[in-house]
């Protein structure tokens, strides 16, 4: 882990850990992958609720409005049958599935294309989604992704969804937005917004990390950013030599240095599939991701180059089940208090949740 820890501070850890709600914003296991059998694991981590994305783009079908109510559709139809998870529209159903020892599962996208008309995100809300990525690495109709060249911001039709969303009861996501389309939608949104999954460009300069601007703007709206634990976006060296709990730990200090320990979260975005998340080294939106292993039938080299799949995630932290604990542990070895840490962990999230989901 890269921190060490006396025998009373290991108790400590131990006891706030089994205590503390811990949200993890953001999940990315594909609906083929939801089970029981992964609910259950995530139980014995610790973890209590996770943003599970439905959708991000289309896979499987031309059309992303079909695409996210079929797997919407397929969600609804694992968690009825389920005994160890609990879909979750409210902050306090959070509280219920701890209780019951049951992960507590709120649906999400990570692309909002999908919206051709403001009107559509009211359906959305009513059928339990309850956070939404407004656009994905690249432009859709409301506004631009970090992908984009050169990135612009919040589109007339964007600003008239992210109103709408708020209207909803919708938790507005910016985490694969472009630096332009964050700044507008922070200013436009009357609730809280989040970054379910980034991490801080001022230690590594990644188009997804999120500028000091960004944060500070982020918290006086009183949102929260939820700090990714990829090596490649808390270590500049980090898929090569691989990372640990404290790199990671480097970021949610900065945050918290920066704007205060109310506006650091976690955003994992792990899941049960693949070691490295949802698709394959090969896949073209892989070499989105991850443009340091990729390139036109260039992946041998770059693993060749010194990268390794295993250095993807920093130790202690690789899917399915990454031994959250481990953030705790690290969390008391830096000085945190328990209040500070119970935050972090997941009451932070809540208190956006409790704002805007009404």
């Amino acid at each position: 882990m890269g921190l060490e820890l006396t025998r009373s501070q290991e108790d400590r850890a131990q006891a706030l850990h089994q205590k503390a709600i811990f949200v993890n914003a953001c999940d990315s296991t594909p609906v083929e992958e939801a089970n029981d059998e992964y609910f259950d694991g995530l139980l014995k981590t610790g973890i209590t609720a996770v943003n599970s994305t439905l959708y991000a783009y289309p896979e499987k079908r031309p059309d992303p409005l079909t695409e996210v109510l079929d797997a919407t559709a397929k969600w609804y139809d694992i968690l009825k049958k389920s005994t160890s998870a609990v879909h979750v529209r409210r902050a306090e159903d959070i509280e219920k599935a701890k209780s019951a020892s049951k992960i507590a599962v709120v649906f999400g996208t990570q692309n909002a294309d999908f919206i051709y008309d403001p009107s559509f995100v009211k359906v959305f809300g009513v059928l339990g989604i309850k956070i939404m990525q407004l656009t994905y690495q690249n432009r859709n109709l409301i506004g631009d992704g970090c992908g984009e060249k050169k990135p612009g911001g919040l589109s007339k039709f964007g600003v008239q969804v992210v109103e709408e969303m708020n209207r909803s009861g919708i938790v507005i996501d910016l985490s694969h937005t472009s630096r332009p389309t964050s700044l507008d939608a922070i200013e436009v949104s009357r609730d809280p917004v989040i970054y379910s999954h980034s991490s801080v460009h001022k230690i590594v300069p990644a188009i997804r990390n999120r500028t000091d601007e960004e944060i500070k703007a982020l918290a006086e709206k009183g949102g929260v950013i939820g700090l990714i634990p990829k090596s490649n976006w808390i270590r500049p060296d980090g898929l090569s030599t691989g990372t640990t709990i404290a790199d990671y730990l480097t970021h949610v200090g900065h945050v918290v240095a920066l704007v205060g320990v109310n506006h650091a979260g976690i955003g994992l975005d792990i899941g049960n599939g693949r070691p490295h998340g949802r698709y394959g080294i090969d896949d073209p939106f892989f070499a989105q991701q991850y443009p340091e292993l990729s390139g036109p039938g260039a992946i041998s080299p770059a693993w060749k180059a010194g990268y390794s799949i295993e250095n993807i995630h920093p130790l202690g932290l690789s899917p399915p089940f990454p031994q959250v604990l481990n953030i705790t542990r690290g969390l008391v070895a830096l000085g945190y208090s328990d209040q500070d840490i119970t935050k972090i962990l997941g009451e932070n999230f809540m208190r956006v949740f409790g704002k805007v989901w009404k």
